[in-house]
């Protein structure tokens, strides 16, 4: 996914996961912070990651949060 089509689809908040449906349900957790099944599904995949990768994305939904 380049870069023009995520700032116009709204995506240059979101970290990139490398997948459409990880982005999604990192949106959908910006939007609703009860979303279990979107928390499930990055939750799942960030267990998959380094230390490194998962402090920023945590960070940024700590962030879009405050």
């Amino acid at each position: 996914m380049n870069k023009a089509y995520k700032e116009k689809e709204g995506f240059s908040k979101v970290p990139d996961w490398g997948n459409e449906r990880l982005m999604r349900a990192q949106r959908a957790v910006e939007s609703n912070l009860y979303d279990v099944d979107s928390w499930s599904l990055l939750i799942r995949e960030a267990q998959t990651r380094t230390i490194n990768d998962v402090r920023s994305i945590r960070s940024n939904l700590h962030q879009s949060q405050s």
